[in-house]
């Protein structure tokens, strides 16, 4: 008798990807610069899944798409707070 052998699976990236754009989103109306940070490493880990093929679809558009959407907030935040800093001098 064979023993059946579990197969890896390779959505880590995918996960990894998903968990940085949501945290990314979150910290990019309070810090900026982290949610950037966070966002354009969320959106890469993502990339690179999808290339391998590994993760479902659904965590994989997740992943990009909020990433993506990490990115644009933390932009936006960070030149709203210098316009405010600007305006207030």
């Amino acid at each position: 008798m064979t023993t059946p052998v579990a197969r890896s699976s390779n959505s880590g990236l995918a996960i990894a990807g998903l968990v940085l754009g949501i945290v990314g989103l979150v910290l990019a109306f309070f810090i900026p610069i982290i949610g950037l940070i966070l966002g354009i490493v969320g959106l890469v880990l993502a990339l690179v899944a999808r290339n391998r093929g590994a993760g479902s679809r659904g965590v994989l558009l997740g992943g990009i798409i909020i990433s993506a959407i990490a990115i644009v907030a933390a932009i936006a935040n960070w030149i709203i707070g210098a316009m405010i800093v600007a305006n207030s001098m």
